[in-house]
């Protein structure tokens, strides 16, 4: 594994505010045993260590004292507490004994939900999700929207706003029922669904390139826009069909090549290869039967593909030196495929899941179940028609598949 040292800010010293040695050896552990599992691709521009540390680093100055936060030091605050939180649910999925491990990932999570209710101005954002995850995807979501002038912000910013809003792509995938969008005109404007409004750094972040990226955006923009017409009994516009035609010829396409893989990160180029191929088969999978109601049995094929790259990645992985963290994978391909495989395929599924216990990341452990639940739900239902996503609402399931 890759010394801490190269893929972090010093935390020792002046630079490390932390006093309270539990805090400290928490920070450490992200940062030693953490870091390389946040992104499927290891990567010299990493914002788990360029951004979120060092502000995890400023905001703990601002974690301990009595006094409430104020609106400047909230965000830092936040940022400190999640990754603190984080760090003791690791190490508690590691096996470690320390006892008060479960109570310390509850009081730093209910201390980034407390920092962040402030930082954003007291708005009312925990009476939303069942998950905490979508009280901070809402989050983003308003800050989002209270930026005017998105040409002017920064690289780092421009990276983030990226990652929130993938994150809430892949959320919003696994809903039953997407808010309804009327079709906007003669011509279909893809709201933030082109691949220029993404930063390149989601090809090192999820492994995928943007084209696939925007191919999923735009797949969930227009089951927006069928549903709205759909359940209002109108017909669709010619130029809506016309848009899901294209898209599918979009998909029947390779996506392009990557273009941020590092020349010393040329081992990690193979690995970004499969997971990209995962992902634009998946998109195949969501495409067809969000769209185009296609019968699973008819998407074997696809499913094969997501299959054998998502394994062919973790192989790849493992023929890489010892001295070179393992970074696990962005399981959205996965959860999809998984969701709506049938027979044989669950079994493979099953072995791939089991597989990856190997991270010991406990949102792993969360979505297999749900996929367990939903392939339950489905044997129980006498059509053969129910919907993994409705499966889900009904089980009052939340996931992020990531």
């Amino acid at each position: 594994m890759k010394e801490a040292s190269s893929l972090t800010p010093s935390l020792s010293g002046g630079g490390m505010l932390l006093q309270n040695c539990t805090s400290r050896m928490l920070i450490h552990h992200y940062a030693n045993n953490m870091v390389h599992l946040m992104q499927p691709i290891i990567h010299g521009s990493s914002p788990f260590s360029k951004i979120y540390l060092p502000l995890a680093i400023a905001g703990s100055a601002h974690i301990s004292g009595p006094s409430p936060l104020d609106h400047e030091m909230s965000p830092t605050a936040a940022v400190c507490h999640s990754l603190l939180s984080a760090a003791a649910n690791n190490m508690q999925g590691l096996g470690s004994e320390l006892p008060e491990l479960g109570a310390l990932a509850c009081q730093h999570k209910q201390g980034a939900l407390t920092a962040l209710r402030s930082a954003l101005g007291g708005l009312d954002l925990l009476s939303g999700g069942v998950g905490d995850h979508w009280i901070h995807l809402e989050a983003a979501r308003q800050l989002q929207a209270s930026r005017h002038f998105g040409g002017m912000i920064s690289h780092e910013t421009r990276q983030l706003d990226s990652i929130c809003k993938m994150l809430r792509l892949f959320a919003s995938t696994a809903l039953h029922k997407p808010e309804k969008d009327a079709w906007p005109g003669s011509r279909l404007t893809f709201r933030n669904a082109d691949a220029t409004t993404l930063s390149t750094s989601v090809e090192y972040l999820y492994g995928i390139t943007r084209d696939t990226a925007s191919a999923i955006m735009k797949t969930y923009r227009l089951t927006q826009m069928l549903r709205y017409y759909t359940e209002a009994s109108l017909d669709h516009p010619e130029a809506l069909l016309q848009a899901c035609e294209d898209l599918s010829d979009e998909l029947a396409c390779s996506s392009n090549s990557f273009s941020t893989m590092e020349p010393e990160n040329e081992q990690m180029l193979p690995i970004a290869r499969a997971q990209e191929e995962a992902f634009h088969a998946a998109t195949r999978i969501y495409y067809s039967r969000s769209i185009q109601s296609c019968p699973c049995e008819d998407l074997n094929a696809e499913q094969r593909t997501v299959l054998n790259a998502m394994n062919r990645a973790e192989d790849l992985k493992t023929e890489l030196s010892n001295a070179v963290a393992r970074p696990a994978p962005i399981t959205w391909p996965a959860f999809i495929a998984s969701c709506e495989a049938m027979g044989e395929f669950r079994q493979l599924w099953s072995a791939w899941w089991e597989r990856v216990k190997v991270y010991h990341m406990l949102s792993y452990t969360e979505q297999f179940n749900a996929i367990i639940r939903v392939w339950s739900a489905a044997d129980e239902d006498d059509s053969n028609t129910l919907d993994w996503r409705r499966a889900l609402k009904t089980l009052n399931i939340r996931i992020l598949p990531v």
